[in-house]
């Protein structure tokens, strides 16, 4: 899908910048620079990502891996105590990560080091589906990223077709485990929940994941649906294809379909609220936003997006009429303070001080945003080292380091 307007104006930010302290020779405060981000708290939320199972079958079943891990996706993404990060968000590192998606246990763990300091995943989800004859093995692997250690190893077993969904259970509940957390009566009764009591809905379903054309996929999962409208499932995976098929308007209709299902789906409520976001619906973004804060807590994603809701006027303009710069800033310092490897909050605050200080009425005022803007810059480059814009931002850096030390000589003159 194209980068929307949104997310297009974030990548031209720095730009911008550049224009604006060209010329800058004046006055500006006395905030000091964002402190150095906390590491994960113990009790925060675990991050995890759920990888597609291999499949080890005859081609009629090839959809088994894949229903593994979607099944999975599924029961754990509305638990607390985790928080399951997109396939798609964590495809940026994937290609720096030597994953033995074959044999080993293990990623290499030289690379996942480097990697897990960048991208704010702590654990990973691999698998295999085995079918012989009646007989099907699930492997389940439940990997630090960090250190490249398997902390879940388990083989679950049972007969196709009568016992998946207890499989599937019964793995998911092992992840948890594994995980140390704690389940309430609500969650344990969501989570083994059976997807569906239409049978001919779950073959469709079936079908769908070994179909490798995009509209057919569509199309299975819609007959699915028409056949059991709460098949959580079918209607997650039909967000994902419309999304990914470009279709913003058929993703939000699926995801709010998926949110009357099950409201408690979080992932549901966060990327409707994305889509919101790109369509300029801000209001209903932030609601959706504020509710999973609510429920589940602050996070940095959760953060950054308030925050970037804040930067849009009601006219769609960015620092538009109706936009509130400062309410911005701190929903990024309170991001950048949740999780030291979110570059996105800091290339935010990076931008949104620099602007601030132009406005601002204080010279010492206008010195603490300079000095906060370029070190969440730096902060960015540091987590980003391979940015696109890299020697535009560094022009901004040397800009704003410029005005800092115009303004301390401004201060120190008048002291």
């Amino acid at each position: 899908m194209s980068p929307s307007p949104v997310r297009a104006a974030r990548a031209a930010a720095a730009l911008a910048l550049t224009l604006l302290w060209a010329a800058a020779s004046g006055p500006a405060s006395a905030q000091a620079a964002s402190a150095p981000a906390a590491a994960r708290a113990a009790d925060e939320a675990a991050v995890l990502t759920v990888f597609p199972f291999r499949t080890a079958a005859e081609p009629a079943y090839a959809f088994l891996g894949e229903s593994f891990s979607e099944a999975l996706t599924t029961k754990l993404v509305g638990l607390r105590g985790i928080k399951v990060y997109e396939r798609s968000q964590f495809s940026k590192v994937t290609g720096e990560l030597s994953l033995e998606k074959d044999a080993a246990a293990f990623f290499d763990a030289a690379t996942t080091s480097r990697s897990g300091k960048v991208v704010s995943v702590d654990y990973a989800i691999l698998g295999s589906a085995t079918l012989a004859g009646k007989r099907l093995r699930c492997e389940v692997r439940l990997v630090h990223v960090n250190t490249g250690k398997a902390v879940l190893a388990q083989e679950f077993a049972g007969e196709y077709p009568g016992e998946l969904f207890q499989l599937q259970d019964k793995a998911a509940l092992a992840v948890a485990r594994a995980l140390e957390l704690k389940l309430s009566d609500l969650e344990m009764r969501r989570m083994t929940r059976k997807p569906t009591d239409d049978a001919d809905a779950y073959a469709l379903y079936n079908s769908c994941l070994a179909s490798g054309d995009p509209k057919g996929r569509i199309a299975l999962l819609e007959r699915a649906l028409a056949r059991d409208p709460a098949f959580v499932q079918a209607l997650s995976l039909l967000a994902d294809l419309y999304e990914a098929a470009g279709d913003p308007v058929a993703a939000m209709g699926a995801y709010e379909r998926l949110l009357a299902a099950d409201p408690a789906d979080a992932r549901a409520a966060y990327n409707l609220a994305l889509l919101k976001l790109d369509a300029y619906d801000l209001s209903g973004a932030t609601r959706l936003l504020e509710k999973l804060v609510a429920e589940r807590g602050f996070d940095a994603d959760l953060g950054y997006h308030l925050g970037l809701a804040k930067e849009f006027g009601r006219d769609g303009a960015r620092f538009g009429e109706g936009s509130d710069l400062r309410a911005a800033r701190e929903q990024y310092l309170r991001a950048a303070a949740a999780d030291e490897r979110h570059a996105e909050c800091r290339y935010a605050l990076g931008v949104a001080s620099a602007f601030l200080a132009q406005g601002a009425a204080e010279p010492a005022e206008q010195l603490g945003l300079v000095a906060e803007a370029a070190t969440a810059l730096r902060g960015y480059l540091a987590l980003a080292p391979e940015a696109d814009n890299r020697l535009e931002i560094e022009e901004n850096i040397a800009l704003l380091e410029r005005a800092k030390a115009e303004l301390e000589t401004y201060l120190g003159a008048k002291r």
